[in-house]
């Protein structure tokens, strides 16, 4: 009987640790640093400017230093700048505007990679991150990435985002996106425009 009951309090044993293992996989981090890209699609006339929209989400307790932004993969080839937008390298065609702020400031930093699922620590110094709850800043770097002078016909590819640190612990959190948009002629003047039907209603 007390070899039974033993058998049984370790099936239990096991049983709980597959349990908080099961919960933690399916719960996700709570922490996180998130790299995205919003790529543009559709038609644009040759005039028209062309926008990739990049977001670094900074989830709870995340702060981490930045040193450069650098993508590769874009229709004008490769581009790097600054965490305020400032191009460091690329084409004449390309405008980078910072839209939205993290908080910067001095700390303890870490990032939990949302690619890979593992942490890092960076230690005390400067970084981009989570407030902590002090300030109602955004938790967020967003940049738009304007482009212009693209040739005409359609413009597959894709980016390759890298959020350097300057860290060997984690020189970089990234991730990929694939486009696809076309440029096409800019229309003749003197053509008569054709206005849907429901437009006119």
């Amino acid at each position: 009987m007390r070899i039974s009951n033993i058998k049984k309090q370790k099936i239990l044993n096991i049983s709980l640790t597959l349990l908080v293992i099961l919960l933690v996989i399916f719960s996700g981090p709570a922490s996180a640093v998130k790299v995205t890209m919003t790529p543009p699609t559709g038609q644009y006339y040759s005039y028209q400017t062309v926008t990739f929209t990049v977001d670094i989400d900074f989830l709870t307790d995340d702060r981490i230093p930045i040193d450069n932004i650098s993508i590769t993969g874009l229709p004008k080839g490769d581009l790097s700048f600054q965490p305020d937008g400032t191009i460091i390298s690329g084409d004449a065609g390309y405008t980078v505007t910072k839209i939205a702020s993290a908080d910067y400031g001095y700390g303890y930093r870490y990032g939990y990679d949302f690619s890979y699922g593992y942490g890092y620590d960076f230690g005390y110094g400067y970084g981009y991150g989570y407030d902590f709850g002090y300030s109602p800043i955004n938790h967020k770097l967003t940049y738009e990435i304007k482009i212009i002078g693209l040739s005409l016909g359609t413009h597959p590819g894709t980016a390759n985002i890298k959020v350097n640190t300057g860290d060997t612990s984690k020189p970089s959190f990234s991730s990929s996106q694939s486009y696809s948009f076309k440029i096409i002629s800019k229309p003749d003047p003197d053509s008569v425009l054709e206005v849907p039907a429901a437009e006119l209603i």
